[in-house]
């Protein structure tokens, strides 16, 4: 097992090169985890399970687990939220959040705002740790937790064969002081500024699914992410992805009734391939019957 170091330094700059917003491979298919808005376009309840295991190799290498929730109202409205864990060694980070979207039909297109609410709770783990200066007084505890609100914005202009968000997240760009004794060391959320979008191209049963997700936050390098996803029946899904500056990754899932299974693993190209086989993630999804037509739905996945 690999071992992570942490340096004094490193847990003042926490707020500028730490993982803020979780790292997911099966991006595409949650996002209304990154954007509100992607709530008004899905056309019955559904329930959403994962797991994310990064960096395997790596002793206290980042975990998420989040199980998401999404139902129409009517036409024009839609609620959701989720329930989220992210471990960052040595900080945690658990999520509540609701959101909420409002539905425009157009000739063509949907076009749904979303607003979501948030309260994180922030936890900094001082055990373990290994430090420069063993000796320093601002470093002397254990551990410590505080909450903090939160909000996400977004719109997303979809139809049966397009898809096109742009989100604001961690608007309120709250922090969180783990100890009072010290002025300098404050962990600060960043504004993260994020681009999505796909569209389906068809050929009798089969379907491909092209695609691409920015994301920016000041002082951090751009995230860029593109991705192919082919769909056999609405039965098989298979999904490539490329992310710029850290690897491929490859998911294939199965759609079984009102069940889908889905498994993604990450190929690490970066300098940290030396020290770590890779990523993985599972999830479980299950789309609730829904016995009225509530609004156009983008395309299924």
């Amino acid at each position: 097992m690999k071992k992570i170091i942490i340096l004094i330094p490193l847990i003042i700059a926490i707020s500028i090169k730490a993982q803020q917003i979780p790292q997911l491979s099966l991006r595409h298919l949650n996002m209304d985890f990154f954007n509100p808005a992607v709530n008004g376009s899905y056309e019955s309840p559904n329930i959403k399970l994962l797991h994310r295991q990064q960096w395997v190799g790596f002793e206290n290498a980042p975990k998420t687990s989040f199980i998401s929730y999404s139902m129409p109202l009517n036409s024009s409205n839609s609620i959701g939220g989720f329930l989220i864990n992210d471990k960052t060694y040595p900080g945690t980070r658990f999520t509540i959040n609701l959101g909420y979207s409002y539905i425009i039909p157009m000739d063509n297109l949907n076009l749904s705002f979303g607003l979501s609410a948030l309260i994180v709770q922030y936890r900094l783990d001082n055990e373990g740790l290994t430090y420069r200066n063993e000796n320093d007084p601002a470093f002397n505890f254990v551990s410590d937790k505080k909450w903090r609100p939160e909000s996400n914005a977004g719109i997303y202009v979809f139809n049966d064969d397009f898809k096109f968000g742009f989100a604001i997240d961690q608007i309120l760009k709250s922090s969180f002081r783990p100890f009072a004794e010290s002025d300098n060391a404050e962990i600060r959320m960043s504004r993260h500024i994020i681009f999505s979008g796909q569209y389906k191209f068809y050929s009798n049963l089969h379907s491909i699914i092209p695609g691409i997700f920015i994301s920016y936050a000041h002082s951090s390098p751009i995230a860029a992410e593109l991705s192919l996803s082919y769909n056999y029946a609405e039965k098989i899904h298979g999904i490539l992805n490329y992310k710029h500056n850290d690897g491929l990754n490859l998911g294939l899932g199965y759609y079984y009734d009102i069940f889908g299974f889905f498994y993604s693993y990450d190929l690490v190209l970066s300098s940290l391939r030396h020290h770590t086989s890779g990523s993985h993630e599972v999830m479980l999804t299950v789309k609730l019957k829904n016995s009225k037509k509530q609004n156009m739905p983008m395309f299924r996945n």
